[in-house]
């Protein structure tokens, strides 16, 4: 479609293929690392629908948000995630040892060994130091009225 409008307008510069490129470099990241991939999408069971659950992760990080949930259809979401992950590492292990204490589903379960493997903590580290910037990345292709070179 752009090369059929590059004949009226020549200037023309069909800036969403970078917003493409940025997210198909995004869900090659995701791909990468399995062991998030699956910690990410294990939490997000532990507390959707559980009230319960939620309520004793408000009481135990009452200054941290709920964790996100990642939509892969809108872009950036999952790298987000994962930075949350990596900055609330540590804390997000604990209100999962406390919730498997009080209750046995496979997704606490599931969450609590994925916790335990040190590759998870790693990878997640190596996220946040080479992709943190994709956030501002999405934000900044998602404005309008934006010229290539800011």
């Amino acid at each position: 479609a752009a090369q059929n409008l590059k004949i009226f307008y020549p200037n023309l510069i069909h800036n969403t293929c970078l917003a493409h490129g940025v997210n198909r470099v995004a869900e090659e990241v995701r791909n990468q690392f399995p062991v998030v991939n699956d910690f990410i999408n294990n939490v997000k069971k532990v507390f959707v629908k559980a009230p319960l659950r939620v309520q004793l992760y408000k009481e135990m990080l009452p200054g941290i948000p709920l964790p996100p949930k990642p939509i892969l259809t809108r872009w950036g979401t999952w790298v987000e995630a994962a930075l949350f992950y990596a900055q609330h590492f540590e804390s997000i292990k604990k209100v999962l040892t406390e919730l498997s204490s009080e209750d046995s589903s496979a997704a606490i379960s599931e969450s609590n060994q994925l916790a335990a493997n040190p590759q998870l903590s790693q990878q997640l580290a190596y996220i946040k130091n080479n992709f943190s910037i994709f956030p501002k990345v999405f934000l900044e292709l998602e404005k309008q009225d934006v010229l290539l070179i800011d």
